[in-house]
């Protein structure tokens, strides 16, 4: 997936940055309007209430909170796709029952991961980082060759999807 600097820029500034209100600076208000921002039945108050504290008319303050408050996740979702693809990848090496269902659990918790995103704006982009991460470290798990030539414990550190590195 390429994306332009601007567009990198873009999406750094959004999702690092906790929303402002600039008249705010007691952390229980905040709380309060952040508790009333992340339910869907006040949204809309909470956007209200942001906009006469002088929060930019062209911006909704609920849905900024939703960003950054989902900036975390995806770093969390992605790095659980690459613990994902090199567990699918290992298994290529276990009985062929074991192997299967290995493979199977984890595209579901793959599948369970990107369907997290489905009302994100952004789908599409998120379905293919994921992907591509899963399937990045499903085609680079080798410590299988690596694991013959260490003893049971790492054998079986090996094949749940623990790098060695």
């Amino acid at each position: 997936m390429k994306i332009t600097r601007r567009q990198l820029r873009k999406l750094i500034s959004e999702t690092r940055i906790r929303p402002a209100v600039p008249l705010i600076d007691d952390i229980e208000m905040y709380d309060n309007l952040d508790t009333l921002a992340r339910h869907d039945n006040t949204k809309d108050s909470a956007d209200v209430l942001a906009h006469s504290l002088d929060f930019p008319e062209d911006r909704s303050y609920s849905d900024d909170l939703h960003h950054y408050d989902m900036s975390g996740q995806i770093g969390r979702d992605v790095q659980k796709m690459r613990e994902l693809g090199y567990e699918y990848g290992n298994a290529v090496h276990l009985d062929d029952e074991y192997r299967w269902k290995t493979q199977r659990d984890a595209i579901d918790k793959a599948k369970k991961i990107c369907n997290q995103y489905e009302e994100e704006d952004n789908y599409m982009e998120m379905v293919v980082l994921f992907i591509e991460t899963f399937t990045e470290s499903a085609n680079e798990s080798s410590y299988p060759k690596i694991i013959y030539q260490l003893d049971d414990i790492s054998w079986s550190m090996g094949y749940i999807g623990m790098p060695f590195r």
